[in-house]
């Protein structure tokens, strides 16, 4: 499947290009991390979705409020985050299966948080990989953080000001073994802000796993 496209002045056309992008990086972090770890994971895309922040509650599952959530400063000539996110009880059990580790502790490990850390950067750096091939803008990132909370506490945290309230919400499907969990990817800001001026060519082929 090919798309042709204009980057990136409706939001149609944003969704569509973001799209294309999430699934190449996607397909490349399964390969690389069930590559690392003890256990095939995939990640599958499953929707995007522009919102602002007071629609998250309409997004996340009541068992899906306290999450565990993998975060990047972006600097360029538009600032903002990405974060990759998981309910708790799913971040567990991903960096479990993927380390097999067979303990039956209810909270995680300093090694199994550091693990989690290298799967979210690793899905990050892919996503910002595909997306400066295609936005042609020049970005750097801050050390990737792992923290917790609530998901309005995580973004609130985040979001410094007005421009910051807009969200690409990214809901992928994560296998892993017999288990299978929603998994988020947040641009907070950044994405919603690149190039407002005239459209870029772009055309590109989706993988299909």
């Amino acid at each position: 499947m090919s798309l042709s496209l204009s980057v990136p002045n409706s939001d149609e056309q944003r969704r569509k290009v973001l799209i294309d992008l999430t699934q190449q990086a996607l397909s490349d972090s399964s390969r690389l991390i069930s590559s690392l770890g003890q256990s095939e994971i995939k990640f599958k895309l499953d929707s995007i979705s522009r919102l602002i922040k007071s629609d998250l509650n309409t997004v996340f599952h009541e068992n899906e409020s306290n999450m565990v959530a993998v975060s990047q400063r972006l600097e360029g000539s538009n600032s903002g985050h990405i974060l990759f996110m998981l309910p708790e009880p799913s971040a567990l059990v991903l960096i479990k299966k993927l380390l097999n580790e067979r303990n039956l502790l209810k909270e995680m490990t300093e090694m199994e948080e550091e693990s989690l850390t290298e799967v979210g950067n690793i899905i990050i750096n892919n996503c910002l990989r595909y997306f400066v091939k295609v936005f042609h803008e020049s970005i750097s990132g801050l050390i990737p953080t792992l923290s917790r909370g609530h998901y309005e506490k995580l973004v609130d945290t985040l979001i410094n000001d007005a421009s910051d309230k807009d969200i690409y919400l990214v809901k992928i499907n994560v296998a892993i073994g017999i288990y299978s969990f929603n998994g988020y990817i947040l641009w907070l800001g950044h994405l919603c802000q690149v190039h407002t001026g005239p459209s870029l060519p772009y055309s590109s082929s989706v993988v299909q796993d």
